[in-house]
């Protein structure tokens, strides 16, 4: 255990391929976690690299992705993971042959930390990713096809190493929509059926790690069907929904669809429990931003939710309930408390349970 960043441990977990940075001091109500008997081990999560290894060549760790919870950003925690990973590498006297986009940007700018790999390590890394079936597959149910080349870009940017399933079934949330979500049960648990045993062409239903879901509405639905799916099922919102708790106690949802509204409410308050944490939700639905959804209209559903956005006051954090609602973070960037969406973190915590 190393304590890289004021407040941050940096632990290794071998067998399980991560190494994670634990927030240690925020476990024990700011007071320093060295004063306290007993503190290191009981704080938040707040990064990781996952990471596999290698025999041949020779001896390595190969990382493959690297993720910081949004409320931690800008803190240095991603370098300090990164260089702890290649000083675990030297300690145990094996190469690193980096996969991890971050990673390999960091390795270039520490070359004095970061000794290269051969390129026939580099050679070996990547076969090893495209012919181990464990955990290479993540599929995804959606219920919008605009959703598909969203999480096809996150992939691209930061998960090369994973392929992705699509199936879209439209009619979930509009009945969802309609008639409440304990409605659409059956159908949500024969979609993520049909998720986990998809594949074909050499993919193969056992090769699929985890399933996401995209969808807020449905998302606690899938999540609790997923016990007896037999692969993981994450709902997109909420690795957003624990941010958003870490960021600040007066947490404002905005939403498109008044039908994501409680179930995104609940989870922010569900997170809140789970981290000791009290918080007050204020929910406020963006009039007239579906209809231009609907319409196909993408540049008027995000500029739209973006007005929502900068309209929004006495927050410490503003959650974008459904991932559609994405594009307009970026477009807000004069806000100044964290505005937080869903399908980067989401897919990061579905590819890391997909990766095992």
């Amino acid at each position: 255990m190393v304590m890289a960043v004021d407040g941050i441990e940096i632990r290794d977990s071998r067998d399980r391929g991560i190494l994670e940075a634990v927030d240690v001091v925020d476990s024990v109500d700011s007071v320093e976690a060295s004063e306290v008997p007993g503190a290191s081990g009981s704080g938040e999560v707040v990064g990781h690299i996952d990471y596999f290894t290698l025999d041949d060549p020779e001896a390595a760790l190969v990382p493959v992705h690297t993720e910081v919870s949004s409320a931690h950003e800008g803190k240095g925690i991603a370098g300090a993971l990164a260089a702890e990973l290649y000083a675990v590498a030297a300690r145990d006297g094996v190469a690193v042959a980096p996969l991890c986009p971050y990673v390999v940007k960091w390795a270039a700018r520490h070359p004095e930390q970061a000794p290269a790999a051969s390129e026939k390590l580099m050679r070996a890394a990547r076969d090893e990713v495209r012919t181990d079936p464990r955990g290479a597959v993540l599929g995804l149910l959606h219920t919008s096809p605009v959703h598909v080349p969203v999480f096809d870009g996150l992939r691209d940017a930061g998960h090369p190493e994973l392929e992705l399933l699509h199936h879209v079934v439209e009619e979930l949330l509009a009945r969802a929509r309609r008639e409440g979500t304990e409605a659409v049960v059956p159908a949500v648990r024969a979609a993520l059926v049909r998720v986990a045993g998809s594949g074909g062409g050499g993919a193969g239903g056992d090769r699929v790690g985890a399933v996401l879901c995209t969808c807020s509405t449905i998302g606690g639905v899938a999540e609790a069907l997923g016990a007896d799916l037999g692969v993981p099922v994450v709902r997109v919102d909420r690795p957003m929904a624990a941010a958003a708790v870490a960021a600040g106690s007066r947490v404002v949802v905005l939403a498109t669809v008044a039908s994501t509204v409680g179930p995104t409410s609940a989870l922010v308050e569900e997170e809140a429990r789970r981290a000791g944490r009290d918080v007050s939700v204020r929910a406020v639905v963006v009039e007239g931003a579906w209809d231009r959804f609907e319409a196909g209209d993408s540049a008027g559903y995000a500029e739209g939710v973006a007005r929502a956005v900068r309209e929004v006051r006495d927050a410490d954090v503003i959650v974008l309930a459904q991932a559609s609602m994405a594009a307009a973070e970026a477009l807000v960037p004069e806000v100044r408390v964290p505005v937080l969406s869903s399908p980067r973190p989401g897919l990061a915590a579905a590819a890391a349970l997909a990766s095992r």
